[in-house]
């Protein structure tokens, strides 16, 4: 064994730059598949506890006939004001026409007519002061805030899904700009998971940034000088990107469709359609 560790040694030294090339190949190869590692975290089925809420999420996800959901509640008018009509209607328009966009689900904003003056005989429930229609889930009670919600379409490609939720986005928040006083508020749980999963990201980064250098400090103490303390904080951070790298190959062969293993001719039971590898 030492031997081979002592050739492997006097040949890196020999070909130093050869060696010092391919490192830096692997790790700029490791630091730029952070990203996308980080980013696939989310959508992995492996990257989530087997937890019973989490399979009952994904049950539901295939169940339902929509993609991604955003919600948007606009509140600070009254409803039934001719302004906020007129914005809803544009919104609801401009929306529709987003590509990849399934449905668009606001008040009924053309049957929103103030209702007349309660009368001393008891009446069924009517709609608010404010003018909302009666029993409308998607207006308050007082009349002043209205739900949005926006569907996808399932099965869009990550891009045209991306691109598609942040023009929704951009087009609910402009309804702030027609009616002057309002405030839009987006949410909705995928919403609520993307948001997660960014900050997830956005604090390893930030721990990173943080760790590296109070460990070259560190180190640089313990050892007494800044290029043997840069060695194992080095060979530490190659290890690091590396990982990350096999991790990125990884969940591509993961999400790889497989194709159904054939049932053998020779016996009388098939095998699974899927396996999962």
């Amino acid at each position: 064994m030492r031997r081979v560790t002592a050739r492997l040694t006097l040949a890196c030294v020999r070909h130093h730059r050869l060696v010092l090339g391919v490192w830096l190949l692997i790790v700029g190869a490791g630091l730029w598949a952070v990203g996308p590692v980080m980013d696939r975290l989310d959508r992995q089925p492996w990257s989530v506890a087997a937890h019973e809420s989490v399979r009952a999420n994904r049950l539901m996800d295939g169940a339902r006939a929509h993609g991604e959901q955003i919600d948007a509640v606009v509140a600070g008018a009254p409803v039934a004001g001719p302004r906020f009509r007129s914005a809803l209607a544009s919104m609801k328009r401009d929306v529709s026409a987003i590509d990849g966009v399934l449905t668009v689900s606001a008040p009924a904003v053309t049957a929103m007519a103030p209702t007349a003056a309660p009368t001393a005989a008891p009446a069924a429930p009517t709609a608010s002061a404010s003018g909302g229609r009666p029993h409308d889930p998607a207006v308050s009670a007082d009349g002043e805030a209205a739900l949005v919600s926006v569907q996808l379409k399932r099965d869009l490609p990550d891009t045209v899904r991306k691109a598609s939720a942040a023009a929704v986005e951009t087009r609910l928040r402009e309804i702030a700009d027609a009616v002057p006083g309002v405030e839009v508020t987006l949410g909705g749980s995928d919403r609520a998971r993307h948001a997660v999963a960014a900050r997830s990201l956005a604090d390893t980064r930030r721990s990173e940034l943080i760790t590296l250098p109070v460990t070259l400090v560190v180190v640089y103490l313990l050892f007494g000088g800044l290029v043997a303390a840069s060695v194992p904080l080095l060979a530490a951070v190659g290890t690091v990107v590396t990982g990350m790298l096999w991790l990125l190959l990884l969940s591509r062969w993961y999400a790889s469709p497989r194709p159904p293993c054939p049932r053998p001719p020779w016996s009388g039971w098939a095998w699974p359609s899927t396996i999962r590898w």
